[in-house]
């Protein structure tokens, strides 16, 4: 099933289709809330799509209360 990581009121959700679920809670704590610790779990995050599926989802998708995907980037690269 199609997923992707975002960051929902400081939280890490994966979304799916048109409905968020939350990683921290859908995987029974085994993994952080935070989206920064979630980005360098993929494999895990694979694993939370496939057992959520089919499941009614925590809340619809609104794009509006969705965060930047990395809050605490590493890096910036820019040109003047």
């Amino acid at each position: 099933m199609p997923w992707k990581l975002a960051n929902r009121a400081g939280r890490a959700t994966l979304v799916v289709g048109d409905g968020v679920y939350d990683l921290h809670h859908r995987s029974d704590g085994r993994l952080p809330a935070d989206p920064m610790e979630a980005l360098a779990r993929h494999e895990d995050l694979a694993a939370v799509s496939a057992a959520v599926a089919g499941s009614a989802p925590d809340a619809g998708l609104d794009p509006a209360a969705l965060g930047p995907p990395v809050p605490r980037p590493q890096k910036v690269f820019g040109s003047a």
